[in-house]
């Protein structure tokens, strides 16, 4: 996934996301899954944990339930990180509620997003060692850019349609950032991609196919 991050207030974005990527009934099996992984480092130390679930909502015809959590341990720190999103078959987020929590619990950001129709209702609050700060904007977004915004919880059942389908190519997409701003992503994927580089060893534990 390449992503370039720009300001797309002024933009609109051609090839709605639904019309390439509708997540078909026969797919939505594959879509589904659950992984938990443990990083350690070379000498067996514990670094972080994530954990991710995809699961199709029961009625069957709302869409997904798309659940994340993250854990990681830097210099005495805990930092944590959480999304629990509503996605629909056509992409669109319904729902979605994203923490993210620094310095053992002194920092601590939270994105609500809520669609109705084409208004998305954004809360975003920020709390700095007690201190509380709440922001509230709705922003009334234009279908044409609606259609083509995805969230973190959007993301993942994106790209695990474009593992199953062999997708090759490129298109744009907006993104919302736990500060509330909302971003232009350029994906280009490749088939049968080799890279070349220098990696770090990492090792996983548990993955928990669905």
């Amino acid at each position: 996934q390449k992503m370039n991050i720009n300001s797309t207030q002024q933009n609109y974005l051609p090839n709605p996301l639904e019309k390439l990527f509708f997540i078909e009934p026969n797919e939505r099996s594959q879509i589904c899954f659950l992984e938990n992984l443990t990083l350690i480092d070379e000498n067996k130390n514990k670094k972080a944990n994530f954990i991710i679930r995809i699961e199709e909502i029961s009625d069957k015809t709302t869409g997904f339930l798309v659940h994340m959590s993250c854990k990681q341990c830097l210099d005495n720190n805990l930092y944590e990180m959480s999304t629990t999103s509503k996605v629909s078959y056509d992409l669109k987020t319904i729902e979605e509620i994203r923490t993210e929590t620094a310095n053992n619990g002194e920092i601590k950001k939270k994105l609500y997003i809520a669609k109705v129709d084409d208004e998305y209702e954004i809360t975003v609050t920020i709390k700095y060692h007690g201190d509380l700060k709440e922001k509230k904007t709705i922003l009334d977004i234009p279908g044409e850019k609606a259609e083509n915004l995805i969230t973190e919880g959007g993301n993942v059942i994106l790209l695990r349609k474009i593992a199953i389908s062999n997708y090759n190519g490129k298109f744009l997409a907006q993104s919302i950032l736990i500060n509330g701003l909302i971003c232009q992503v350029e994906y280009e994927i490749e088939v049968n991609v080799t890279f070349e580089g220098t990696f770090f060893p990492i090792w996983l534990y548990s993955a928990l196919p669905i």
